[in-house]
């Protein structure tokens, strides 16, 4: 009896060991960590790594994701739904799916391979956190390329691990319509491990030769997968596809950036990618340095509460710790990647640098990570114990002589054939006459930049509900916030009750030299694409005139900066350059001074990659 309470013990203490080494690998915010343990790998059953999710948050079965499944063009694709594969849909098909469930897709109708039917699992890892009402608008998209089901037709088995790329270390290329950046890892990588390294896993996709026995009645091969809502298929935004060759326009003196394309090169991706993933990232809110209390009419770059995932969100504006600095020779350092700050001189010569405030737009974008089994090939090798039987070999009883020899003849030419790597396109170009160039217009401001504080930096309190909405973006519908004015800690009191005045008191006061930066943007989600405005406005909130104002934006790889729509309603020169992201980071250098009680507005536009 004492023994087998004694096996039961170490039983229980084995267990425990075991489900410890499981859920290491996890990280406390719910991405996969690199994996230190063989256990926990791509290569893993069906399911398991779900329900290691599903032990580390429970609340993540009570979810339903929408999830986008495309596939190659004239294609059709169905999910295993109440018994059977339905509705067959080209193209694409959307479900909603939870974390939990392993999830079986049909794929038929393959260009060059009639009768080719494939039935890969799909196995939800994690769920994004959209504004309400955005949940169908930006669905986890898992793409099936036609090399993918090419590999299957070869008799291979593919992994495809889908993750949610991080803004700031996001590859700055243009996405195209129904691409999703894929690329492939060696035989002894986990695409797991080096998925959450890049990012945040959301889903596994796996693919082999595997077909459904028509005799089978048990559901093994459906995963017994709970019933799905199939969404309206909504078919993703195009992104645009002209190329800007890099130049100067001669009248505005901007540099206009080179166009990125995406790498094809497989290697060149991964190193980016690697490389990148070494850069630091920073959570939305986290590591802000409060705006200063020239900020009047803005809302405090750093919001009360943090959105509850960064990574879904593209975030422009305020100054994250390392603080911005400028030196005497106006070289600014500590400008960290999505920074918004403007720095002037005062009459006393020193140099001061302040920060807009923070406005965050919703658009999560994902990647994949491939890799390619190789189905007769083996890991494991087995060592011979020993032999039962001996069996010799018996005497030969003859020797027979050959009567003749062929001669081998060496080969004396030999044809390749190598497949084309590259290829150029050559487009002519066209003439263009009678070309107009725009000289002046009005009524520029566009309807969500149309406040007074933007055109005459005047605050009225009728205006605080439109302009918390410009200036909090996608943050609005998450912090509580009403638009307050303060100045050097004095706090502007917002009179809504017209009563007679009674009595002013004036009072003079030290110099204080201010500058407030003031930054909206026209929507709160945008998808790859899209085109968002950006609206930034500077005034001289202080006592008096300053110099040498220079404003910057040091824009995310995921924005594309359009220099055509630029423009600054003060005399100002910019100047573009590249960022250790891949993006721009853009300068107005104010040619004049600032008089106190004056201002201007800044206005251009980007697209998202």
């Amino acid at each position: 009896m004492n023994l087998l309470n004694d096996f039961r013990i170490l039983s229980w203490v084995a267990s425990a060991l075991l489900l410890t080494c499981l859920l290491e690998p996890v990280s406390a915010q719910g991405q996969f960590a690199p994996s230190r343990q063989e256990l926990i790998n791509g290569a893993v059953s069906p399911g398991t790594l779900a329900r290691l999710q599903l032990l580390r948050d429970p609340e993540l079965s009570h979810y339903t994701q929408p999830v986008r499944i495309e596939v190659p063009e004239n294609a059709t694709v169905a999910i295993w739904n109440e018994g059977s594969f339905k509705p067959a849909q080209p193209n694409s098909v959307m479900a909603g799916l939870t974390v939990g469930p392993v999830y079986r897709i049909k794929i038929t109708d393959i260009k060059g391979h009639p009768g080719l039917e494939v039935y890969p699992s799909v196995e939800m890892l994690d769920r994004l956190y959209p504004p309400e009402g955005l949940a169908t608008e930006h669905p986890v998209e898992i793409a099936i390329h036609y090399n993918d089901l090419l590999q299957i037709a070869r008799g291979k088995m593919v992994t495809k691990v889908i993750y949610l790329e991080d803004p700031i270390t996001a590859l700055p290329y243009r996405q195209q319509e129904s691409h999703q950046s894929s690329f492939d890892v060696g035989f002894q990588e986990d695409p797991l491990g080096v998925a959450a390294r890049l990012g945040r896993p959301m889903a596994i996709l796996r693919m082999g030769t595997r077909a459904p026995i028509p005799s089978d009645q048990t559901g093994n091969f459906e995963f017994f997968s709970p019933p799905v809502k199939i969404y309206k298929n909504q078919k993703p935004t195009p992104a645009q596809q002209e190329n800007a060759d890099p130049q100067v326009s001669k009248q505005t003196g901007i540099t206009r950036p080179v166009s990125y394309a995406q790498p094809t090169s497989h290697k060149a991706v991964y190193e980016w990618r690697m490389n990148a993933a070494n850069m630091q990232s920073t959570d939305t809110g986290v590591g802000c340095v409060p705006c200063p209390p020239a900020l009047s009419g803005c809302v405090n770059c750093n919001p009360q509460k943090p959105v509850r995932r960064a990574d879904e969100f593209i975030c422009d504006g305020c100054d994250r710790l390392p603080q911005a600095r400028v030196d005497g020779n106006w070289k600014v350092s500590g400008l960290g990647i999505e920074d918004t700050i403007g720095h002037f001189d005062t009459l006393e010569g020193e140099t001061i640098v302040v920060p807009s405030n923070r406005v965050c737009i919703y658009s999560p974008r994902f990647a994949a990570v491939r890799k390619v089994y190789n189905l007769g090939h083996s890991n494991s090798s087995t060592s011979l114990a020993s032999f039962r039987k001996k069996n010799y070999s018996e005497q030969t009883r003859g020797h027979e002589l050959s009567s003749s020899s062929l001669q081998q003849l060496r080969l004396q030419s030999n044809k390749a054939s190598y497949r084309a790597n590259s290829f150029k396109d050559h487009a002519r170009s066209t003439v263009v006459d009678n070309t107009i160039q725009l000289v002046g217009s009005y009524a520029t401001l566009k309807a969500f930049g149309n406040l007074q504080l933007i055109k005459f930096g005047r605050f009225e309190n009728t205006e605080s509900a439109r302009l918390n909405l410009g200036m909090q973006s996608a943050l609005a519908w998450d912090i509580d916030v009403a638009s307050q004015m303060t100045v050097k800690n004095a706090q502007a009191v917002i009179v809504n009750d017209i009563s007679t005045i009674q009595e002013v008191v004036a009072s003079e006061s030290e110099s204080h030299p201010t500058l407030r930066l003031c930054k909206l943007a026209s929507r709160i989600s945008a998808k790859p694409g899209e085109e968002v405005d950006f609206t930034i406005r500077f005034d001289n909130v202080g006592s008096e005139r300053i110099g040498n104002v220079t404003i910057i934006d040091n824009l995310s790889p995921r924005l594309e900066f359009m220099p055509e729509s630029a423009s600054c309603t003060l005399d100002a020169r910019l100047v573009t350059s590249l960022n250790e992201a891949g993006s721009l980071r853009l300068s107005w250098e104010i040619t004049k001074p600032i008089d106190k009680a004056t201002g201007g507005v800044i206005q251009f536009k980007c697209r998202v990659r």
